[in-house]
């Protein structure tokens, strides 16, 4: 029997013994057995005329259902962690959505997404079946604190402290500091130094703060002032020997060290004798436990000799080389000025005298002579008035008589 229409297509109709099948195939890699079955009788649509038809069957190599296929289980990461996924049952793998994966068209692609992602994979065979798998990839992000504070340590008492606040990732929480851990996010009693927060949820995600500083405070503070005890309401005021009760002001200290005049004095608040005129540094070093838990104060003392004039009221000048001189001792003077007058008021003799403040001195002030003719005084009572000049400048004056004895 000859083929009128002998052009390949997907009908056969008459004489026309070509078909094309190629488009009723989902897939033109699929295996297939095909198979043409004679079927006789077969009315048309008016269901009057029989003619003869064959049917063309097709079976996949493979049964689909038999296909098994896996997917890794459903993953928690923590924030910036990744995970090897992992799906099995094919020879062909499409991942979706590709974002976070090392490569979507692998069986086991690198997954590290910075959020959580619901991955699908199509997994096909070489028979042409195809399934797919689902696997959830939840991200949690990590417990970051809104603030970390931290209070410094007063010195030699590891008194410092940190203190975390505001986590919202809805979870518990452990707290490690250096390494000790604890559910409270308070740290008290710390020393001075650098420390390492680490916040652990319920989850195991971590989040790591280096370097949060304690610093140690030196509170100490030296701080003294002092009273002259003064018996003697006549005598100048810094005038030795002077006594001083030195008052320690000091704060947050428990131990004292006093450097006075060279000598070391642990006494909270001495009591000490100045002999000596001179200038005297006073050290106040105030401790607490710790030597470098220390504060210093310093001041400065300055006393003077003692002011004294010892003035006789009679001498002879009859050069018997025995208080032949009107002779007086001064300490602690500068300068010294006398005035000298006879029974009737009349000057005799003014002079004045530059002395030496840190001893005592011998003041010749008159050998019986007058001044102005060489001749001797005779025997009598003389008056004079003597203006000194001490080492701290005050100015004092005293009045006398002295007798003249031949």
């Amino acid at each position: 029997m000859g083929l009128d229409d002998d052009t390949p297509d997907n009908l056969m109709d008459g004489t026309d013994g070509l078909a094309d099948i190629s488009q009723l195939i989902d897939d033109e890699s699929t295996s297939l057995i095909f198979s043409m079955d004679n079927e006789t009788n077969v009315p048309d649509e008016l269901g009057a005329n029989i003619y003869l038809a064959w049917f063309i069957s097709y079976t996949p190599t493979q049964d689909c259902s038999e296909m098994v296929t896996s997917v890794s289980l459903n993953q928690l990461l923590c924030g910036g962690q990744q995970f090897q996924l992992q799906a099995t049952g094919g020879t062909q793998y499409t991942w979706w959505p590709a974002t976070g994966l090392s490569d979507s068209t692998i069986a086991n692609p690198i997954a590290s997404p910075e959020k959580t992602t619901n991955y699908t994979v199509i997994i096909k065979n070489d028979s042409g079946c195809v399934k797919t798998e689902h696997v959830r990839i939840t991200v949690q992000p990590p417990p970051v604190p809104e603030e970390v504070t931290t209070q410094n340590s007063l010195c030699a008492q590891n008194n410092g402290s940190v203190s975390v606040g505001g986590i919202n990732t809805g979870s518990e929480y452990t707290y490690s500091l250096n390494g000790e851990t604890q559910s409270s996010a308070f740290f008290a009693n710390l020393a001075p130094g650098s420390y390492t927060l680490q916040i652990t949820d319920a989850f195991g995600c971590s989040y790591i703060q280096n370097e949060i500083i304690i610093e140690e405070i030196n509170n100490i503070t030296a701080a003294f002032d002092y009273d002259i005890l003064q018996n003697n309401p006549t005598k100048p005021l810094m005038q030795v020997p002077v006594t001083v009760q030195f008052n320690n002001m000091s704060q947050n200290a428990n131990q004292y060290q006093w450097d006075i005049n060279n000598q070391q004095l642990s006494a909270f608040e001495p009591l000490y004798t100045f002999t000596e005129p001179g200038v005297y540094p006073i050290t106040l070093i105030a401790t607490f436990v710790e030597p470098h838990c220390s504060d210093t104060a310093l001041q400065t003392l300055e006393f003077v000799s003692a002011v004294f004039l010892e003035i006789p009221n009679i001498f002879t000048p009859n050069k018997d080389g025995v208080n032949d001189v009107f002779t007086l001792q001064a300490g602690g003077i500068k300068t010294l000025e006398i005035a000298l007058f006879n029974r009737w008021g009349r000057k005799i003799k003014t002079e004045q005298f530059t002395l030496n403040p840190e001893s005592t001195n011998q003041v010749e002030l008159w050998d019986g002579i007058y001044p102005d003719n060489g001749e001797p005084a005779p025997h009598g009572v003389y008056f004079y008035t003597i203006i000194a000049i001490d080492k701290s400048n005050q100015r004092f004056t005293r009045s006398g008589y002295v007798q003249v004895v031949r």
